[in-house]
């Protein structure tokens, strides 16, 4: 049975319990790995995923964001008001953040052009600040199980922790919706596990202290810069995303094993300097990815253009545009849109 032959209601209810499933997943990873900190918080790895979900497929699936933060919450040991009061304003923030991406208009999903990744900046930085003031404001009600919980987290963790969540996640889980075709032939396929690669190889020596005895004390968290760059401009958004998130979970576990470029980040600064790190980090990347990438295709639409176009043409209809260059040269509104953009 294929895909397409599903009722759209079975289709939904799967996508939500897998949604679901997502939060409990992330919850329990969390409980299990970061038990002994106060320094991450689950709801702020999937802000991301819940953002990408409701935007691609509509606010019905809401209650699976309200429902599995509930559950998260729970799984996270939190006391009833405390889960009731988190999940109810994560489920608003994520809200407000779909509303203002489809009221904005212009939004491409799969975040194929630079103004597309800086959205996507700006949504990061209002929902986490919108974040951090309902859970300030909710510290300022003054009740008892409140304040425990939430004085674990200052209003700076509430916001970096939910803007770098959607940050990463967003754009990892919105651009791989498309698997990337062009990766498939064995050159592209032999670069991108090159890349990749050694990505990863070097994310283990600068966060996990891989080769420490050999490398000594040599600054090592720059180098990542290299690879994202390399990754940015060869593989695009794709090679882009992957990287960062493997970049943010190998420093995120160098930090709680204590090794590493963040060895001391979690008892100094509450990863302070691994947000801004990852912030650098995704806004250099993305920025270059999403450049090389509209480039990229308006090049190919161009050269489509060029083939399918006798150049040049003797007629001027109302299909060219006015000026000059198509009056000179006959080129026609096709290959001159291209140029436009490309420039």
């Amino acid at each position: 049975m294929s895909v397409g032959s599903v009722p759209r209601g079975l289709r939904d209810l799967i996508k939500a319990v897998g949604l679901v499933a997502i939060y409990l997943l992330l919850a329990k990873v969390v409980v299990t790995s970061f038990n002994d900190t106060t320094a991450v918080d689950f709801l702020w790895l999937v802000s991301g995923v819940a953002l990408a979900v409701v935007l691609v497929n509509g606010y019905r699936y809401l209650p699976a964001v309200l429902l599995g933060a509930l559950l998260g919450n729970w799984i996270s040991d939190l006391p009833l008001g405390m889960s009731l009061a988190s999940a109810f304003s994560h489920t608003a923030c994520i809200f407000v953040g779909v509303w203002l991406l489809n009221r904005e208009g212009h939004f491409d999903s799969a975040i194929g052009a630079l103004g597309d990744y800086l959205r996507t900046f700006v949504l990061a930085a209002v929902v986490g600040l919108l974040s951090a003031i309902v859970m300030q404001l909710l510290l300022s009600v003054g009740l008892p199980f409140l304040n425990a919980a939430l004085e674990s987290h200052s209003f700076f963790q509430h916001w970096a922790g939910t803007a770098l969540g959607i940050l990463i996640v967003m754009p990892l889980t919105l651009v791989w919706r498309r698997l990337p075709y062009e990766w498939m032939t064995t050159r592209a396929a032999g670069e991108a596990g090159l890349i990749l690669g050694l990505s990863i190889l070097v994310g283990q020596v600068i966060f996990l202290n891989w080769l420490n005895d050999s490398l000594g004390t040599i600054a090592r968290g720059y180098w990542m810069y290299l690879f994202i760059t390399w990754g940015a401009v060869r593989l695009g958004t794709h090679g882009a995303v992957l990287i960062l998130a493997a970049t943010g979970i190998q420093a995120l576990v160098g930090a709680q094993m204590g090794t590493g470029f963040f060895s001391n980040d979690i008892a100094k600064t509450h990863l302070a300097n691994y947000f801004f790190y990852m912030l650098c980090l995704s806004a250099a990347g993305m920025a270059l990815a999403t450049y090389f990438t509209e480039r990229k295709q308006t090049e190919r639409s161009m050269r489509f253009c060029l083939k399918s176009e006798a150049l040049p043409q003797t007629s001027h209809s109302s299909t060219y545009w006015p000026g000059f260059w198509p009056r000179h040269f006959g080129w026609t509104t096709c290959v001159l849109t291209a140029l436009k953009e490309i420039t």
